[in-house]
């Protein structure tokens, strides 16, 4: 049976998620994680997205993002792709990263879902033990808490941290 086209459309709001391949990494340290990210900026730029939360885990990764034209497809095959190609270049693998389709579920934003969603992405390595205090959570360098918090500097223009829904 084939799978359900994706729901695209100007000015959505999605909670997407991917796991590395048989839930293998898909950032081993530190660079991978900019580099990941680095990627994720480009793809907003060329996508026309902003990204209203992030957590870049070690084997997953959960970003709430919109998209500013029906442009979800083309920019998560090139963040798959184009991250994979780089993390496999970078440590001298070759195939798959990530294992099958992400998973993309629409967010409502004028209910009380995005707020549940931003918390839950801002949460994710609280969870999973990556970090045990807030302290720790805002200077996370794979998270966007800490941008929502004021605690970090340098966002970059495609993260709206705190910023709201447009045109919602």
């Amino acid at each position: 049976m084939p799978r359900a086209p994706r729901i695209e459309y100007a000015r959505a709001l999605y909670h997407v998620m991917n796991w590395g391949n048989h839930y293998q990494k898909i950032v081993r340290d530190g660079k991978d994680g900019e580099v990941f990210l680095e990627t994720l900026g480009e793809a907003c730029g060329a996508a026309d997205w902003s990204v209203h939360a992030f957590a870049v885990m070690g084997n997953h990764y959960h970003l709430l993002l919109e998209t500013h034209r029906a442009t979800l497809v083309k920019g998560m095959q090139w963040i798959n792709s184009t991250h994979t190609l780089r993390y496999n270049g970078r440590h001298k693998l070759r195939g798959h990263l990530f294992q099958g389709r992400y998973k993309a579920i629409v967010v409502d934003g004028e209910a009380g879902y995005f707020r549940a969603v931003t918390d839950y992405v801002h949460m994710n390595p609280v969870r999973a033990g990556l970090v045990k205090t807030a302290e720790g959570l805002v200077k996370w360098p794979g998270g966007s808490a800490g941008w929502l918090t004021g605690d970090r500097g340098g966002r970059p223009g495609w993260v709206r941290v705190g910023e709201g829904v447009s045109g919602v």
